[in-house]
Parts: structure tokens; sequence; C-alpha cells
């Protein structure tokens, strides 16, 4: 026993005594930061940008702008626990302001003002007040409201200046101040009339870009370049934009063969034309137990061929089960000389198909198709054009992923 212990202090004195064994640098404190930031510049993912901030405080200084670079606080969460999570994100913005230099998107549904405590308030506008590089701000009314929020204090005094703006919760008179403070806007989406802030040829001198409800609240006499309306009474104040007009996107309540032929005839020059749909409209109206009771659409090649330059074609057909591209200007010419016309079942992915390869035959000016149909589940796909070889080539795509090309966000020829 006596033997053992002092063995076993003979041993402690001798690690004591010994020089302690040099640390091994991390492989990752050596990297450069130019490295770092190259490899933060490939990654998308936050979880994964998250990671890459934990490593080192090299990774961290270069991956948090590309963490911070996009907000989005405006899907999932509901009521008290939405309310605190948005008191969060207000209260670190506001205590870390380097961190909301950094932010360049930010996407933010607002609650009715009764439902914002003072504190949060107050914070809310201080952490938006820091975001001095903000481009795009998009802010929304609470789920299923048309509110429209007096509280232009939030936004009046920020000195952020954007290139796109879209406005679903304040009323526009009450945000004049910050109206005319941006002068790089490019891009305005509005429930409201855009004419209301468009009184002065001094604001938004920059605008080329609107999205509406009505085609009423278009702004006059400007040169617009990419218009997106979900309502046209008098179709005469689109045409108006013709000379500058490249993207138009029209939430049709009409027929698609009424809104080709009408759009045909008067804008001929358009490089990228869509009829879109909202998932959220088809939910409330499509039975999918009453499908034999959808329409057939009916497109005449005569009218594609009459589209100069168009690029892009995006259809988004609502309630309807069939699609045939004809030669015949009608279908009533078509069974008056006893031609059966062909019809591409919009149920199915490859009925889709054969339909958007037509198109794009019939149009030899396409470089793409997309189309999607939901039936009794959504379909939809892209067919693109090769510049060099001419070949169509297709791929199955969401629905989401076909509205994401209708080119009225991305500027033209990106």
């Amino acid at each position: 026993m006596v033997k053992r212990l002092k063995n076993s202090r003979t041993r402690r004195s001798q690690l004591e005594a010994a020089p302690p064994a040099p640390l091994r640098p991390s492989p990752t404190l050596s990297i450069p930061p130019e490295i770092c930031a190259i490899i933060c510049s490939m990654v998308a993912d936050e979880r994964d940008l998250l990671v890459l901030c934990a490593i080192s405080s090299a990774f961290r200084s270069e991956a948090e702008p590309f963490l911070y670079r996009s907000i989005n606080l405006s899907q999932g969460l509901d009521g008290l626990v939405y309310l605190r999570r948005l008191n969060s994100w207000a209260t670190a913005t506001s205590k870390h302001t380097y961190l909301a230099k950094y932010v360049r998107c930010l996407i933010i549904r607002l609650p009715e003002t009764v439902a914002l405590e003072a504190s949060t308030f107050t914070k809310l506008g201080r952490a938006l007040a820091q975001c001095v590089n903000l481009k795009e701000l998009r802010i929304f009314s609470p789920l299923g409201s048309n509110y429209g929020s007096f509280q232009g204090s939030l936004i009046n005094k920020c000195s952020f200046r954007l290139t796109t703006f879209q406005n679903r919760y304040f009323d526009n008179k009450c945000i004049m101040e910050f109206w005319r403070k941006q002068t790089e806007i490019r891009v305005v989406v509005s429930d409201r009339n855009v004419c209301s802030i468009d009184a002065q040829s001094m604001i938004l001198p920059k605008l080329v870009a609107v999205k509406a409800y009505n085609a009423e609240d278009l702004p006059d006499e400007r040169s617009l370049e990419r218009i997106e309306v979900a309502y046209f009474k008098d179709f005469s104040r689109l045409v108006r934009y013709g000379a500058s007009l490249t993207t138009l996107n029209l939430f049709a309540g009409c027929s698609i063969e009424h809104t080709v032929r009408l759009v045909a005839d008067t804008l001929p020059n358009l490089l990228h034309f869509g009829i879109l749909e909202s998932e959220e409209d088809l939910d409330r109206s499509i039975n999918p137990e009453r499908i034999n009771h959808f329409r057939q659409c009916y497109i005449p090649k005569a009218r594609l061929w009459q589209f100069k330059k168009l690029e892009t074609l995006i259809l988004q057909p609502k309630g309807y089960r069939d699609l045939a591209v004809s030669a015949h200007h009608h279908p009533h010419a078509a069974m008056a000389t006893g031609v059966r016309e062909t019809y591409h079942s919009l149920a199915s992915l490859s009925g889709i198909s054969d339909a958007g390869r037509e198109i794009m035959a019939a149009c030899t000016t396409l470089r793409r198709v997309a189309i999607s149909a939901k039936v009794s589940e959504i379909h939809g796909g892209v067919w693109t054009r090769s510049h060099s070889e001419g070949a169509i080539r297709g791929e199955p795509k969401t629905w989401t992923e076909v509205q994401a090309l209708s080119m009225f966000w991305e500027p033209v020829g990106r």
C-alpha cells in the first residue's frame, strides 16, 4: 500500500514537472477572411449559416451579413405567440444595431395598432429606424384583414431608401412623409390607390413597376414597364402604357381565350405575359368533386402569332379542366369545318406537358412557357427553348415556382 502510494506520488511529480504539451492551432483560425467570405456566400440555408457563426470569429463576421440580409416575420405564428416573436426581433435589433445594418429585405406582418403595447410599438419603430440599408420592405396587415393603419410614424422618420415597397398595412395618406423621401423606389405593391401617392411628379421618380388590385388605381402619366393587376373594367387604362410596357400579369376574371385575344390585339409588343390566379382563390372556389363541370380553355394559334416579341407566357388557369391550342379562331369555327379539336387534360402532368409543348411550337419567339393548374391536384411544368439549338425542354414545377417566373419582380433580361 505504501509502495503504491509512493509510485503514484512519483508519477504525479513527474507530470507536474513536465512542460505542458503545445496546443495545436485550430485549422479554422488560419483561414483567411477572404476565403471565409467566399464560403459563406455559397451557403443559402440559415441553419448552415448559424453553424458557420459558431466556428470562429472570422466565420461569424463573414456569415452574419448573409444571415441577416433577408428577414421574414410574416409567416407561421398567430396571436400572442407572434407578438412575442415580433417583440423579440425588435428588442434584438435595437440592442445590436450593427446587425440591423445588414438587413436588405424585411417582410413583416403587423397586428392592428390596438393590439400593440406602447413599449412594443416604440421598440418596433426604433428597430425599423436602425435598418438604414434596407432596400425591400413588405408590410402585411393581420391575416384576413384589409386593415389600414394610420400609425405612419413607424416609417415616416426612417432614413432608408427603398427600391421595393409592398404596403398592405398603412393608409397611404398617413405615410406621405415617407413617400416623399423615397426617391429610389422602382416597384410598388399596394392594395390601395397608388394614384393617391402620385399627385406630384417629384414623388417616386424611378417608379417602373406597380402591382395593384384595380387598373383604375395605376398612376397616371408614367412610363411603367411592369404591371400586375387583379381587376380591369376598362382595358384602355392598360393600353396607354403600351409604349413602355414589357411585362403584364393579369389575375383575370374573364375567360383565358378572351384575355389572350384582348392583349394580343392591343399589346402585341409584350415580352412577358401572365394570366395568374392565386392558390388561395382556388382553394375557396374549386370543389374537386365537381371536376366534370369545369370549362374547357381554348387558345387560338393566330392570337399567339400576333405577339411579335413574346418571350414568356405564364398560365395558371382557374376552373379549367382541358386546354386546346387550335388553328381556328373559335371552337364553333372548328366544329363548322368538322375538325375535332384535341384538348389536353389539365388534371395530369402529361396533359399539361403536351399543352406546353404545343404552345411553344405555335409561338416561335417564346423562350419559356409555364403552366400550373389545380383540378383534383396541383400539376405544373415549365418549358424552355434553347437559344442555340431551338430544342424544347420541360420539367415539373410547383404552383409557387410557376408564379415566380412571371417576371414582375425581376428586371427584364435577367
